[in-house]
Parts: C-alpha cells; structure tokens; sequence
C-alpha cells in the first residue's frame, strides 16, 4: 500500500481548514479492503508518515488522503 498518490493541494487547504475551525466533519472514504465507508468526526490532525499522507480524527481513526472519496459534500477529486 505504498503506492501513494499525492491529493491535490486545495483540497488540502480545505482540510486544513476543516481541521483549523475544528468543525465537525462527515468523511466518504474507502478502508483497506476497499469498502467504502463514512464516519462523521473532528479532524484532529494531518500529517506525513514514510511519504503517506494521513488524516487522524478525535476518536482515533486514520484516513489516508488519498482514499477520501468526500469531505462535507465536497468530492476529492473536483480539485486540482
């Protein structure tokens, strides 16, 4: 699963936002097994691992960036 594929830098920025107003966020997003899957939560922090970019939530869950589908509506891919 080291295949990363880097998401775009705007939709960063939202995250950041998201993260930085700790406003309640809805995440669509793919697991591991490639379920998709949707969990509401505060992001707690975004962060850089062995070249992954991840997304940790209050409750401890990590998303890794370029798995989410959505965040508050606003699909991943619709940013470039």
């Amino acid at each position: 699963m080291n295949d990363y594929t880097p998401i775009s830098c705007s939709f960063y920025d939202i995250l950041e936002s998201i993260a930085t107003k700790r406003e309640l966020a809805i995440i669509e997003y793919f697991d591991e097994t490639k379920q998709q899957m949707s969990v509401t939560g505060k992001i707690q922090n975004l962060f850089t691992q062995e070249k992954v970019e991840y997304m940790q939530l209050e409750q401890g869950l990590l998303i890794r960036l370029d798995n989410i589908i959505a965040v508050n509506g606003m699909r991943a891919g619709n940013y470039c």
